[in-house]
């Protein structure tokens, strides 16, 4: 670590665009026969990984991630007599002409909508912290849909590479804490 700093600083002295591009890394290099130190090296790769899903397939993905989340919270009363009957009367008066009132299917929705928010947008932010002070860029993070669940789960996709294992164990660790942290609250 002492040296790969060491390193990063005389490079960013004579070039400091260079940090932005690429990164220099530590890595053991072990023979395949016996668990022995074969070498150590310095590996040198980019900095900057491109998204492997354009922007535009991402925004259409969480649109219909959103949409069926929306969609699990409504089903979710679908077992519910009380509810499905005053559902019912509200579609027959609205067939007759006349205007109901929805807001208490509303009151219903929103604490399940903002519980899985909650839960997931915690869990997100954490990860987007983690990077933040490890400097470390990700993109947005793409809904991924569920036909079971209201999403299966959120997805970032990491731009520039961690300084070591250690680095990139804290950003995966960190989000799933998180919600569960804020789940059990």
């Amino acid at each position: 670590s002492e040296l790969l700093d060491y390193l990063d600083g005389k490079i960013a002295k004579r070039d400091a665009s260079w940090k932005e591009k690429f990164q220099v890394n530590f890595v053991e290099i072990y023979s395949d026969a016996n668990e022995e130190l074969f070498e150590d090296a310095l590996l040198v790769t980019p900095n900057q990984f491109p998204p492997l899903a354009p922007a535009a397939l991402a925004f259409v993905t969480t649109g219909v991630s959103l949409f069926s989340s929306f969609v699990y919270a409504i089903d979710t009363f679908g077992e519910n007599p009380a509810v499905m009957e005053k559902l019912r009367g509200a579609a027959e008066v609205a067939q007759n002409g006349g205007v109901y009132d929805l807001t208490w299917f509303n009151e219903l929705l929103i604490p399940l909508l903002v519980t899985l928010g909650a839960a997931q947008g915690f869990h997100e932010l954490a990860h987007l912290s983690v990077a933040w002070l490890k400097q470390i860029k990700l993109t947005a993070p793409t809904i991924l849909p569920s036909q079971s669940l209201p999403y299966l789960s959120f997805q970032n996709r990491i731009k520039t590479s961690p300084k070591g294992y250690a680095d990139l164990f804290d950003l995966a660790f960190v989000g799933p804490i998180a919600g569960l942290t804020v789940s059990f609250i």
